[in-house]
């Protein structure tokens, strides 16, 4: 199936992502690690110094477009949200591994500016590093807390956290979120060694397995068909941080060029998000 421009009229259409279908979506099939020991050995033995060293230049040149694009950010219109819909509601961020709330500050405030109160989910001890079973309570006791249904933007590891809320608890999430937007968080299939091994180091650390225990909820999850809550699915198939298949219908996927890290903050990605915020709150609202 081929790309094709998202549908639409006014300013979506002129800067969109294209929607991608799964078949045209590149997925590197290398037999993801299934738990913790299994990612041990991928990490030392089957990834060669070749792939390693490889991989280290991929995250170090990521790393750097992610600097680029913060500043692409902080230069232009988007950061004071010049020229984009405004939209009320609570925006929960779930951030990526490694992060703190930090590293959403700027996609809050543009947030903010357009009209939203933005929450930066960040679970103890204020680095996202410990095992996504382990905070799912508090993750979704956060979510039940506003008295409104909420829109959830994940990132990352952040989307792994939400697919569990999803997987577990479908009822209550789809209860307590109306628009979940997932940003570079596909269920993967490849994951950069640069990742890969504090990710495991993490899990040995606090005596978790997200390797386990996402093999088998998302094993189970028909990550296609999202039902009782509508999605937006935004991933570059050549992520070189981690790689595999969007969530959502092929009409909820949409590609885009971002690094990985700053995928929160690139411009066309954090305008296109606030543009289908607030298309998804126009439907909503003539629905009712």
């Amino acid at each position: 199936m081929p790309e094709r421009a998202l549908s639409g009229s006014g300013p979506i259409s002129s800067h969109s992502p294209q929607t991608v279908s799964q078949e045209g979506f590149l997925q590197i099939q290398n037999g993801f690690p299934k738990n913790n020991k299994e990612c041990l050995k991928y990490l030392l033995f089957d990834k060669s110094p070749g792939e390693i060293a490889a991989e280290m230049e991929m995250a170090r040149l990521d790393t750097v477009r992610a600097g680029f694009e913060w500043l692409q950010l902080r230069l232009s219109p988007t950061f004071q949200g010049i020229g984009l819909p405004r939209g009320e509601g609570v925006v929960v961020i779930a951030g990526g591994f490694a992060s703190t709330k930090f590293n959403y500050q700027d996609t809050a405030h543009v947030l903010e500016k357009v009209g939203y109160t933005p929450v930066i989910y960040i679970p103890k001890p204020g680095i996202n590093v410990s095992p996504v079973e382990q905070n799912e309570n508090e993750f979704m006791e956060l979510l039940n807390s506003f008295g409104e249904k909420v829109f959830l933007v994940t990132h990352s590891k952040g989307g792994l956290q939400a697919y569990a809320a999803y997987a577990t608890r479908r009822k209550e999430f789809s209860s307590y979120v109306k628009h979940w937007v997932q940003v570079a968080a596909p269920r993967p299939d490849w994951v950069n060694f640069v990742i890969g091994a504090p990710y495991l180091g993490t899990q040995l650390i606090y005596g978790g397995d997200d390797f386990k225990f996402a093999d088998e909820i998302l094993g189970n999850v028909d990550i296609e068909n999202i039902d009782g809550v509508q999605v937006t699915a935004i991933g570059n198939p050549h992520d070189p941080i981690i790689r595999g298949q969007m969530i959502g219908r092929p009409n909820e996927q949409f590609l885009t060029d971002s690094s990985h890290l700053g995928a929160l903050y690139f411009p066309k990605n954090l305008e296109f998000i606030i543009h289908r915020l607030a298309e998804s709150a126009s439907i909503q609202a003539k629905a009712a």
